[in-house]
C-alpha cells in the first residue's frame, strides 16, 4: 500500500510513506463511494493485513460518513 523506507527506523523517508498512504486512502474511498451504489455504507467493513490494514484505518478516519468497521491482522 505505501513503501516503508527503513523498518529500524519508521520515520525515515516519511515524505515517500505519507504519499504513498494518501493514495492508498484516496483509492479506497473511490471503491466504497462506488460500491456504496449497491450496498449501504452502514454495511461495509474495511481491513487488511499489516501496511494494508494501517491504510484502512487512515481510510476509515478520514471519511466522514460512517462505515460498519474494520478488521485488521498483524497490523503495527
Amino acid at each position: 500500500w505505501f513503501g516503508i523506507w527503513s523498518v529500524e527506523n519508521p520515520g525515515e523517508g516519511s515524505e515517500i510513506q505519507e504519499a504513498g498512504l494518501r493514495q492508498g486512502v484516496s483509492f479506497i474511498r473511490k471503491v466504497i463511494a462506488d460500491e456504496s451504489r449497491l450496498v449501504p455504507r452502514n454495511c461495509v467493513y474495511i481491513g487488511g493485513i499489516s501496511q494494508g490494514f494501517v491504510t484502512a484505518v487512515a481510510a476509515y478516519l478520514a471519511d466522514s460518513q460512517k462505515l460498519r468497521g474494520l478488521i485488521g491482522f498483524s497490523s503495527w
